[in-house]
This record gives C-alpha cells, structure tokens and sequence, in this order.
C-alpha cells in the first residue's frame, strides 16, 4: 500500500491508527508481527529476540534429547551384556549359544535371559538322538538269561500244545467235557 495519492488527511489517519495499535498492549504485539510478516528484514527486538531465544532453547533441548536417548541405549545395551555374562559365567550358556536363545526370545516372546536359556537348553535335550526302538529290544533280549528247553524237547510252544491236548483228552475222558 503506498501513501501517495493520499491526502494529509488520510495520512494522518492512517498514522494515528498505527499509533494506536502499537501502544495498546492488546493489540502491539500482532500490530509488530504483522509488520514483520509484511516486512521480514525490518529488525523489530521485541519480535526477533524471543524466536532467537526459543530458537537457541530448542537446539539445547534436542540435544538434551540426544543425550538421553544415547544414554538409554548405552544403558540398555549395558544390561544386556551383563544378562549374557551372568549366562555364560553360570554355566547356563556358552558364547555360541546366546545367539540362539535371543532369537529364542524374539521368536518366542520370552522377556528374560534365563528363562529363554532354560528353554533352549530342554530343546536342545529333546532333540538329541534316542537309540532304535529294536536295537534296545535286541539289547534286553541278550542280557535276558536264556531258559532251558531240554525238558521240553526244544521246542516249548509245542510242548504247551500237547499238554493242553492231554489236558482237554483226560477231562473228555472223565466227561466233563462235551465238545
């Protein structure tokens, strides 16, 4: 907006306007950043010094961040390290192993180092080999004192046959067996 063409009138009013809306402390304060936005390179200190303040404040303040985020993960990582340590120097797992049982517990959603460590160690137990089912028959048949089948002339199973025979002939005999 440019005054020219404008009479002292009109100029006059205009600048008292001005004056009124910068002295009111209701309106001052978006009377400068108007002037600023229609102006950006006009220096106005009660505008520019608090974004330069909270412009300083929030780079100190995302550092802060950082460092606590930093801090976290270095305190984290700490905490894990010393959960496999107590694992290996336990007894519980070996070097090789903590690989395993983390994945373990992303897998399975174990939150502890312990519990996923007494888990891949069942596993581990229960996938070793179990010997042949027939090998161990063979075994406890060998180790089994053999019987003697002389007085059976060898053979028992044919000896049981006859003797039931006899059995069932005699009872017949008696009648006490009607077949």
């Amino acid at each position: 907006m440019s005054l020219e063409g404008k009479s002292a009138e009109e100029i006059a009013s205009l600048a008292e306007l001005a004056m009124q809306l910068s002295s009111n402390p209701k309106t001052r304060s978006g009377f400068l950043q108007l002037s600023k936005v229609a102006n950006p390179e006009a220096n106005i200190p009660e505008i520019d010094i608090p974004l330069q303040f909270k412009s300083a404040l929030d780079r100190g303040q995302k550092r802060i961040e950082d460092l606590e985020k930093q801090l976290q993960e270095d305190r984290l990582e700490r905490s894990i390290e010393s959960k496999r340590k107590s694992l290996i120097n336990g007894g519980k797992a070996s070097r090789k192993d903590i690989e395993a049982i983390e994945k373990i517990m992303v897998e399975k959603h174990i939150p502890d180092h312990e519990t996923a460590a007494e888990f891949y160690a069942l596993q581990q137990k229960s996938a070793e080999p179990t010997p042949d089912v027939t090998l161990q028959k063979n075994l406890k048949e060998s180790t089994r004192p053999q019987m003697d089948l002389k007085p059976f002339n060898g053979n028992i199973n044919d000896w049981a046959r006859n003797a039931a025979k006899a059995t069932l002939d005699e009872l017949r005999g008696k009648g006490q067996i009607k077949i």
